[in-house]
């Protein structure tokens, strides 16, 4: 990774704040931060394959997948968990204005 690449992640813990809204908007604000402060030019992101809810907030927020990766991120209980990567590049939301 380069200095104008960076990773976003979530992980909402307490159900109790689960669906309000929550990542979504905390998302928005870091990528404008990212996107216009810190010069990032890309932003990744890598979802458990099986977690559709997160893969649809990061495609609602203009992520596209770049790859699937296939038994690359080790489970708890030992087994080995398919992934997706997805990116937002700063260009793609310029062209979304």
């Amino acid at each position: 990774m380069d200095l104008l690449t960076a990773e976003i992640g979530i992980a909402i813990l307490d159900e109790k704040y689960r669906n309000k809204g929550y990542g979504p908007l905390a998302f928005k604000r870091l990528i404008i931060y990212a996107f216009q402060e810190l010069n990032i030019q890309t932003i990744g992101g890598v979802i458990l394959l099986s977690n559709n809810r997160s893969i649809n907030m990061f495609k609602n927020l203009g992520f596209v997948v770049r790859e699937i990766m296939y038994k690359s991120w080790p489970m708890p209980n030992g087994d080995l968990a398919d992934m997706v990567l997805m990116e937002l590049k700063n260009d793609s939301i310029t062209r979304q204005k």
